[in-house]
């Protein structure tokens, strides 16, 4: 059953070293691990994090039947099937749903669509006639140049059936709460953005999405839940002392747009001994610079409290 409620965790896809063939066994793993946390309401693979650009559709569709495999039903699963064209995104949708996905979530399609609100609707509509699944929307402006504003978002929804919720991944605060405060009226909107998580939750998101809590799901879940019972005092120390360090290990890079959280995740959970891999290109690994930083923090947030730093 479909959930947006808590902690959302964006998956990563683990790759081998050097071949970049896909882990399927480490993957497994990962979401067994996962589905096994109190921490994560939901899991939802092949977004951003999952490197959804950089698989082929038979990739997303192993990726997808592994997940849910492995999920065994005990989390709430949503799959990424973006695309540049409606086909391959029907058909990975409809995948998604014979494997018992609980929704799937796209974000509007690259290349032809800057300024093109009637096209993204038209886009819309021929897919959601096509499949018996939920669909959330994935508002990422930043990398797909088109903006689900509060204005568009309420047109979609009055004009196309079948969209059960928006991970909005703005970085634009006002534009954030202005979303949660209108469309929220009409689908739950999830915080996308992780550096925003707090105030977006403050402001009345339903959920948030987390690449964080692939390695450490229990501390995420607690930071959405002491929010949930009023402990306002323990969710801001969380936030402020766990997520913002993480989160801003290169602050610049996360402000473009650079999506550095990906290599920073694999590299974090190899330490850990997770099956993180490798980046596929284009994406690059971490420079010695920024493993250097990034082992500093983890040391002195205890998660590496084995590790020499």
């Amino acid at each position: 059953m479909l959930d947006l409620t808590g902690i959302h965790v964006t998956t990563i896809t683990p790759f081998k070293d050097s071949t970049y063939e896909l882990d399927l066994q480490g993957l497994a793993e990962n979401i067994q691990f996962l589905s096994e946390s109190r921490g994560v309401t939901g899991i939802v693979p092949l977004g951003t994090v999952g490197e959804f650009s950089s698989v082929s559709t038979e990739e997303r569709k192993k990726i997808t039947k592994t997940v849910l495999d492995a999920a065994h039903g005990r989390k709430s699963i949503v799959v990424g099937v973006s695309h540049t064209n409606h086909v391959e995104v029907i058909e990975l949708a409809r995948y998604a749903k014979d494997c018992g996905a609980d929704a799937v979530l796209i974000v509007p399609p690259t290349y032809y669509m800057k300024d093109n609100e009637e096209g993204f609707i038209k886009f819309l509509e021929v897919v959601t006639k096509s499949i018996d699944i939920g669909l959330v929307l994935y508002n990422l402006p930043l990398v797909t140049k088109t903006n689900l504003t509060p204005a568009l978002m309420l047109k979609i929804l009055d004009r196309i059936n079948g969209i059960v919720g928006l991970k909005d991944g703005t970085k634009d605060l006002s534009q954030l709460s202005e979303t949660i405060k209108l469309v929220g009226k009409k689908i739950p909107v999830v915080v996308g953005a992780e550096e925003l998580m707090y105030y977006g939750l403050i402001a009345g998101g339903r959920g948030a999405t987390s690449s964080i809590a692939n390695y450490t799901p229990d501390v995420m879940g607690d930071l959405i839940h002491a929010h949930e019972q009023g402990n306002h005092a323990k969710a801001r120390s969380l936030y402020f002392d766990y997520v913002v360090p993480l989160r801003h290990m290169d602050l610049p890079a996360v402000m473009q747009g650079v999506p550095i959280q990906i290599a920073q995740t694999k590299e974090t959970m190899n330490l850990l001994g997770m099956a993180g891999g490798v980046v596929r290109p284009p994406l690059v690994p971490l420079s010695e610079e920024q493993k250097q930083r990034l082992r500093q923090i983890l040391g002195h947030l205890k998660i590496l409290a084995k590790i020499a730093v």
